[in-house]
């Protein structure tokens, strides 16, 4: 054969060429074609991947977009059987139930033996140990009667566990009370989670405030578990009960029941469609500071900037690293530096993933030299505030809601400063923008403090020490765009367990952001789009308000995207089912001295009111806002009462109801 000849296999039905590795290159030099892995660069046009073993398959072309095949995981119920007294200390079909204490009658196996806490003899109950003797019910964490504690890094509480006989990867969990009594029903609780058994433990799910009324058959559900990592062992601990001061009764559960995928499924057949796409690295132009400990397994003596600025950071007592995140023990820790080789001016972006260890105040961090005007920062609120600010010191602040950074879980923060305003975001989305007197004026040779808020002489002002972790600290001077900080959220958002990068298609329903979608569409994150059902009207004039519940007119519709208003009955009917936000402005009576009652009817009930009262000498204005759940085939009706009777005049007021989600 000529060494550039052509190879021609005529009348022959196939032609196979297995390579060293049983994988098949067809080679034109610059355009070439791979079927298999591992023995080429992948530069061709076309190339294909296949793992038989794992039944996963992708296809890439000059993309950053993978198209999979996996093999499609079965979320199964754990455990998968009714568990029986053999498994009191012991296993049964290779599950075991372990146990913090235990009532002789009511033992740990029996919140898995599948009676759902039905009766006296379905439920597992943690004895009088006196754990729960705080007004809040809260576990004891100190004095005497203090409550088990499952390790030395996990919450004190009761606890209940069980070992599984395979590792999952837990995506959501039902909680059921005792059948007749509330009160010991844990309502705030941590599970902590291993895969093998010298392991220590790792939190992966915490929850505040679930209160409980006596509905036995109804459980607690939490599906927003999606653990990335799948484990072996489970455990549930029982941080708060249900009713607080009482010092002789634990905590109960019915039944607790897991759901998740196994690590591997030999019985899976089925296949999955997923789509990934990789988010593009940040910029790096007009970073000041860029601190990160990705890739540190420890502390260094000088934190490296990554900036091109070589902005290095210096150490106050022992910042720590773990899991490539600097720690802060809340004492004496941060990180600093006073530089000369910053851009000066009245624009910034800071920007760092953030979690928190413990309720109390504490910096992100601090830019300037800590007097009116000549700093900006990000500081968390603890104790009842519980909220999360970024400002230009003494002068705009953009405060988050309360209770809105929750405990031991990352978040994304970021601050915009632009002179005189400072805006917050969290996780990619702008919750927060206030505007003062004075704008930012950082000086010639500021101070950065990271963990630690500081004064004008970079000394640390008292309460101030951030106590958790924070991770990918970068400082820009310049206004960053939404896009732009979404970008930076999203680069790590699954990293720091905000969910995948991933649409998957898998047995009918499609997921955005999760590979386990449990419904047709399946969102997890913002929609952002126009609504499938938006209607926007304003009033007739001079609509006559009796005492008794008048049904309200909408004389002038605006938008009705579903074609669901009625203008004979005044009704919204619904044909797109799902949650709606309504609200009524400007509902304003003709005479003063009396009050004016807003209501929204759903199928002729009332389902929520406003009442406003009139003083002498202006007119009696109502409004109202809230939020339903309606069926297809439903209706709404906005309706008013005054105490005498009154008109409602000029024909002003507004009525929006629009569709929020199925």
């Amino acid at each position: 054969m000529a060494e550039n000849g052509i190879l021609d296999y005529q009348g022959m039905n196939q032609a196979i060429y297995r390579g060293a590795t049983s994988n098949i290159v067809v080679d034109t030099q610059s355009m070439s074609i791979e079927i298999g892995a591992g023995n080429t660069s992948h530069t061709s046009n076309l190339h294909f991947e296949c793992n038989h073993d794992a039944n996963v398959a992708s296809i890439k072309l000059n993309s950053n977009v993978v198209t999979e095949f996996p093999r499609s995981k079965k979320l199964i119920k754990y455990p998968r059987v009714a568990l029986t007294s053999a498994s009191d200390n012991a296993y049964e079909n290779e599950y075991k139930v372990t146990y913090s204490n235990q009532d002789s009658t009511h033992k740990g196996f029996k919140a898995f033996d599948g009676g759902k806490g039905e009766s006296s003899a379905q439920l597992w109950y943690s004895q009088s140990l006196s754990h729960y003797s705080t007004s809040d019910g809260s576990a004891v964490t100190s004095g005497t009667n203090i409550a088990p504690r499952l390790d030395t890094n996990t919450d004190y509480g009761e606890w209940i566990g069980i070992e599984l006989p395979v590792a999952v990867k837990l995506t959501s969990f039902y909680l059921w009370q005792q059948y007749n009594d509330s009160q010991h029903f844990p309502q705030s609780g941590t599970i902590y989670a291993k895969k093998e058994v010298n392991d220590l433990w790792t939190e992966v799910y915490r929850y505040d405030g679930r209160s409980r009324t006596d509905t036995p058959d109804i459980p607690e559900i939490f599906n927003d578990v999606n653990s990335n990592i799948a484990y072996k062992y489970f455990v549930l601990v029982c941080r708060q009960r249900n009713q607080g001061a009482n010092s002789t009764h634990g905590v109960a559960l019915g039944e607790w029941e897991l759901f998740g995928t196994p690590e591997y499924d030999p019985e899976a057949d089925g296949v999955d469609a997923r789509i990934t796409s990789y988010p593009n690295v940040p910029n790096t132009d007009w970073l000041e500071v860029y601190y990160d400990a990705k890739g540190l397994s420890t502390m260094p003596s000088i934190v490296t900037d990554l900036s091109p600025n070589s902005n290095d950071g210096l150490l106050s007592d022992s910042p720590q690293v773990s899991n490539e995140a600097f720690v802060f023990d809340g004492v004496n820790d941060y990180i600093y530096n006073s530089q000369t080789g910053y851009t000066g001016g009245n624009v910034y972006t800071a920007s760092a993933w953030i979690k928190k260890t413990a309720n109390i105040n504490g910096c992100v961090f601090q830019f300037g030299n800590g007097s009116n005007g000549n700093s900006i920062g990000i500081f968390y609120y603890g104790g009842t505030l519980d909220y999360i600010r970024a400002y230009v010191f003494g002068y705009a602040v953009a405060n988050s809601k309360s209770s809105s950074i929750p405990l031991n879980e990352w978040i994304h923060v970021t601050g915009v400063y632009s002179d005189k305003t400072a805006t917050l975001y969290i996780n990619g989305i702008e919750v927060a923008t206030g505007t003062g007197s004075t704008g930012i004026t950082i000086p010639s040779t500021p101070y950065l403090t990271i963990g630690a808020q500081t004064n004008n002489i970079n000394n640390p002002y008292a309460a101030t020490y951030f106590t958790g972790s924070i991770a990918n600290f970068r400082l820009f001077n310049r206004a960053l765009t939404t896009d732009e900080i979404y970008q930076l959220y999203a680069y790590q958002k699954e990293h720091f367990g905000h969910g995948d990068l991933s649409m998957t298609l898998k047995a009918g329903r499609l997921g955005i952001g999760t590979s386990e979608p449990r419904a047709a569409l399946d969102v997890r994150g913002v929609i952002r789009g126009t609504s499938p059902a938006t209607f926007i009207g304003k009033g007739n004039t001079n609509t006559n308000v009796v005492p008794s519940a008048t049904v309200l007119p909408v004389g002038n519709v605006i938008m009705d995207t579903a074609g669901s208003w009625d203008a004979t009955t005044s009704r919204y009917y619904v044909k797109v089912p799902g949650i709606y936000f309504i609200s009524v402005s400007r509902v304003t009576i003709e005479t003063t001295g009396v009050y004016v009652v807003i209501y929204v009817y759903v199928n002729g009930s009332t389902s929520t009111q406003a009442t406003i009262q009139g003083g002498s000498g202006s007119y009696p204005s109502g409004s109202l806002s809230t939020i339903v759940s309606v069926k297809e085939g439903d209706y709404i009706e906005i309706r008013a009462s005054t105490d005498i009777n009154y008109r409602v005049v000029g024909g002003y007021y507004d009525v929006r109801m629009i569709h929020m989600s199925m």
